[in-house]
């Protein structure tokens, strides 16, 4: 009679799990939180200083205008590959400029009036006074 007691304890135990009987577990996912902080997939988590402005997937280069206004963000993640013009001061994107292919280069020319990109065999030049973009090697415009 014992055993069967016992194998009747050990079974409730082993089943409980399954029938919902065990307490739920909360699972933290990587991303954004509530908090403003990041968890990351090592699952620490980063609480960025400063002021944020939400950006592409992948930022891979930087370049800021000389005058310090805006800073040129060129994107070359999974998702679209584009440079983002974001006004400093006032915290907010100014132009999307999408690119077929990007990689690394980016810059300002000395004045300012012209942003510079390089992708794949194409450079493109960024008009800062309209935002446009205008493939070089081609004379196109997007």
């Amino acid at each position: 009679m014992r055993t069967f007691f016992f194998r009747l304890g050990v079974c409730v135990f082993l089943a409980g799990p399954a029938c919902g009987l065990a307490p739920a577990r909360h699972i933290e996912v990587p991303g954004l939180k509530q908090d403003g902080s990041v968890l990351l997939p090592n699952l620490w988590s980063l609480l960025p200083a400063g002021r944020q402005v939400l950006l592409g997937d992948f930022p891979v280069n930087i370049a800021v205008h000389p005058g310090g206004r805006y800073a040129a963000v060129l994107h070359a993640g999974h998702g679209q590959h584009e440079i983002i013009v974001v006004d400093v001061a006032k915290d907010a994107i100014v132009s999307r400029v999408t690119l077929p292919e990007a990689f690394y280069g980016i810059a300002f020319s000395k004045d300012g009036s012209r942003l510079f990109a390089a992708e794949r065999g194409t450079r493109w030049c960024i008009n800062s006074a309209s935002w446009r973009a205008i493939c070089l090697s081609t004379g196109r415009s997007s």
